[in-house]
């Protein structure tokens, strides 16, 4: 009789502890479907949205701007806690550990990845610094590489510039880190209003600044057909840039259309363009250079 009792008193035992086993499981199923229906971005990824991309380039330029403008506490303000207390940086040092690379240039996004937890996202950012000279063409200055954390509930983030090294290695990781952001009334995030036609000649502006600036990047932009039927080498471009400066440099759009991610341009010369996007600020460029004045389609 004794023993009955033992075995049963077990088996409740067993039976209790399974159900607790089960109730664990379902819970920790339910928090992690939860999280899976909440959470934008899974694994990270090319961030696509051609806005968030410039917003996010447009807040990481605020260094520059704090930094040329002299203030401390907004720049403090906007900078990762952890990266602060890293550097031993506080209000009286502050521009001076950013005003070397930062004095005198603008930031200008080139590629950003994004992954999400939920409400908090990061977004690993890889851009240039630009020294802007009067009636000059850009020169870049420094490659850079940051973290942009933000959280979506209370529209706050925060930078923590990076290393080359720990970009790469995020674009390969499984596993991230999410940062609560506390807000301040410096790190609240801009959100750019870009219409089409902004975009539009953000895509535009940006390839003729690399034809004046940069011409070997801007000759491996070029599509196939353009390379083909126009300049079979560099050379062939680089020729052709050199005598047709004056006009280069007062190009502007005149006529575009958009499909999806791809832009259609005739600029003020009457010269065809189709920059098809990628992401962010990677894209080919087909150019027509026979004059022509079609309508929008």
């Amino acid at each position: 009789m004794l023993k009955f009792k033992e075995n049963k008193i077990t088996i409740i035992v067993l039976l209790i502890i399974l159900a607790i086993i089960v109730a664990i499981f379902y819970f920790f199923n339910q928090q992690e479907t939860e999280r899976v229906q909440s959470t934008e971005y899974l694994e990270i990824e090319a961030l696509e949205d051609s806005s968030t991309f410039f917003s996010i380039s447009e807040n990481i330029n605020k260094i520059c701007e704090y930094v040329n403008n002299n203030n401390p506490t907004q720049l403090e303000n906007i900078i990762d806690k952890d990266y602060l207390e890293q550097n031993n940086l506080t209000s009286s040092n502050i521009i001076n550990y950013f005003q070397e690379d930062y004095q005198n240039n603008t930031f200008k996004s080139h590629d950003t990845y994004v992954i999400s937890n939920k409400n908090l996202y990061k977004y690993y950012v890889h851009g240039y610094l630009y020294i802007n000279m009067f009636d000059e063409p850009s020169t870049i200055t420094k490659e850079k590489y940051f973290i942009l954390n933000f959280d979506i509930n209370n529209l706050s983030y925060s930078i923590e510039p990076i290393t080359k090294e720990t970009y790469q290695e995020a674009l390969k990781a499984t596993k991230f880190t999410f940062k609560e952001i506390t807000p301040n009334e410096d790190n609240k995030f801009t959100q750019l209003n870009l219409s089409s036609y902004n975009l539009a000649v953000l895509y535009f502006n940006d390839f003729i600044q690399k034809v004046i600036s940069n011409t070997e990047e801007a000759y491996q932009i070029l599509d196939e057909t353009t390379i083909e039927e126009y300049f079979p080498e560099y050379e062939d471009f680089k020729e052709y840039i050199d005598n047709h400066q004056e006009e280069i440099y007062s190009t502007r759009v005149e006529k575009y259309s958009k499909n999806n991610n791809s832009y259609r341009y005739i600029d003020n010369y009457g010269i065809n363009y189709i920059i098809n996007v990628s992401h962010g600020l990677n894209y080919s460029v087909k150019i027509s250079l026979e004059e022509e004045n079609n309508e929008e389609n």
